[in-house]
């Protein structure tokens, strides 16, 4: 009986062990992932500072319309973009980057009225 005892409770501590382990890992990974890379630059035009338009051209690039109408929203504080965006990503992580681009502009449109 002391045996079974003794069995029972090292196989519930292996099972504790593993699960916390199973939780640091899960966490390492979230935090591994929540980090995106710097956010895509905006490209100028040789002749002037206007932004290119047109569309993304790879998945998770944002389309020169969106970047311009956010700037332009902001009367060309890109630094306050790139600062909403930001919070935008670290609030929906999950989304794509044009989504996250496209809420920001909403969100500002949507406060102006």
């Amino acid at each position: 009986m002391q045996f079974e005892m003794v069995l029972l409770l090292s196989g519930l501590a292996m099972v504790l062990t593993m699960l916390g382990l199973l939780i640091i890992l899960m966490q390492e990974f979230n935090r591994q992932n929540s980090r995106k890379p710097s956010p895509q630059t905006f490209k100028r035009r040789s002749t002037g500072n206007k932004i290119q338009t047109g569309e993304p051209t790879r998945k998770g690039s944002v389309s020169r319309n969106t970047q311009s109408q956010l700037v332009r929203l902001l009367q060309g504080d890109r630094s306050a973009a790139m600062r909403l965006v930001d919070r935008e990503r670290r609030r929906n992580s999950h989304r794509p980057e044009q989504w996250l681009w496209e809420k920001v502009v909403r969100d500002l449109e949507r406060d102006r009225r």
